[in-house]
């Protein structure tokens, strides 16, 4: 019978904590539930491409003339083998700093904000309104960073760039971020995203923000600054291919001619006489107008093959799935809350449950001890 009353003592006093926090875990599934239904609605567009690229080995062969470039004095080891970017890097072009100031400053048209274009970062700086629930997040989740933004801001302040040394900045063809472009370029990426699939090789590039039209017209921006990269990357080997040959075409051009013209003027000098050394004067003439015309047409026709190069090193896209203008809401956002909610209930329920079991257990076990 003691064993009976010691398991009723105990399972009241479980009754008697488990009735004094119930209550919390239902306020904090209303407030979770709440945050869910005031969280800002995001529509995303994306695009899904599969890029095709030219690597293979150059059709310039520069080395097919070496002899003939060596007897006329050129030196062809300014042409080295590069490799283009490798796709795994695509993600990491949302780093590079011309990339993000290309996308901040592209030119939208928000029909619900204003009839006139503006670019994403006049967007940011005067029409966008965090919501609260991104407020508090920031000032809750994102705290620490922002202290972590504010210390190194101090140790930074005395390297601040005044309007002079940004304007010098730009004019050397450096990348000048402000605090406020920084501030922008975080928004924006926050809300871009491009990823590949390393098996497929499919790229997937796009956009989640407030406005649909934002977000299709931003996933352009990011399909078109894509391209334009890859291009950059992928065509470089054939550029400095085809900007070595042309300086060495240039300068056999005018030897050319050169040796053209002084070929023609000994024959006209020395068209009646028939002495051996005029004969030998022609002969000479003759054998370096060869090797300098050899040499010239020959980089006359890999100059050209250095331009078709060029045109079959530029990469080109597959269109899986077009981009288009968003007109539902995306969930994403709404499952991560749920699943969040669901984690964090556990964690609560846990919690309480061992100051629920624990101390009436500990306090009944120690009674049974003290009553033995």
């Amino acid at each position: 019978m003691a064993k009976d009353i010691n398991i009723i003592r105990l399972l009241h006093g479980f009754y008697i904590r488990i009735k004094r926090n119930w209550k919390v875990l239902i306020a904090l599934n209303f407030v979770i539930l709440l945050l869910v239904y005031f969280y800002p609605k995001k529509y995303l567009s994306d695009v899904i491409v599969l890029p095709q690229t030219n690597n293979q080995p150059s059709s310039v062969d520069l080395a097919g003339f070496g002899p003939l470039a060596n007897a006329a004095g050129l030196n062809l080891g300014g042409a080295s083998n590069s490799v283009g970017i490798s796709s795994t890097l695509y993600p990491d072009l949302l780093e590079n700093h011309e990339v993000q100031l290309r996308l901040i400053n592209k030119k939208l048209m928000i029909s619900d904000i204003s009839n006139d274009s503006l670019t994403y970062k006049q967007y940011v700086l005067e029409y966008y309104k965090p919501s609260y629930v991104e407020v508090i997040r920031e000032y809750s989740l994102g705290l620490p960073s922002k202290i972590i933004r504010l210390f190194k801001s101090g140790e930074n302040t005395e390297m601040e760039n005044t309007d002079d040394e940004a304007n010098q900045l730009k004019e050397d063809k450096v990348n000048f971020i402000s605090k406020v472009d920084e501030g922008v370029i975080n928004r924006m990426r926050s809300e871009a995203f491009i990823s590949i699939d390393s098996r497929s090789r499919l790229v997937t590039a796009g956009f989640e923000s407030d406005y649909p039209e934002i977000s299709s017209q931003m996933t352009l921006a990011l399909l078109e600054v894509l391209k334009n990269k890859l291009t950059e990357f992928e065509s470089a080997k054939a550029m400095r291919d085809y900007e070595f040959i042309k300086g060495l075409f240039e300068k056999k051009k005018s030897e050319y001619l050169m040796a053209q013209a002084k070929l023609a003027e000994y024959e006209d000098m020395n068209a009646n006489l028939v002495t051996s050394r005029g004969q030998s004067g022609l002969r000479n003439l003759q054998t370096d107008f060869s090797i300098v015309s050899a040499v010239y047409q020959k980089l006359a026709t890999d100059l050209e093959q250095a331009k078709i190069k060029m045109e079959q090193d530029k990469p080109f896209f597959y269109v899986i799935k077009e981009i288009t203008i968003p007109n539902k809401a995306t969930q994403s956002i709404t499952k991560r809350f749920i699943l969040a909610e669901i984690v964090f209930l556990l964690f609560v329920s846990v919690i309480i449950a061992f100051s629920v079991f624990s101390e009436p257990l500990f306090n009944e076990l120690r009674q049974i001890q003290s009553e033995r």
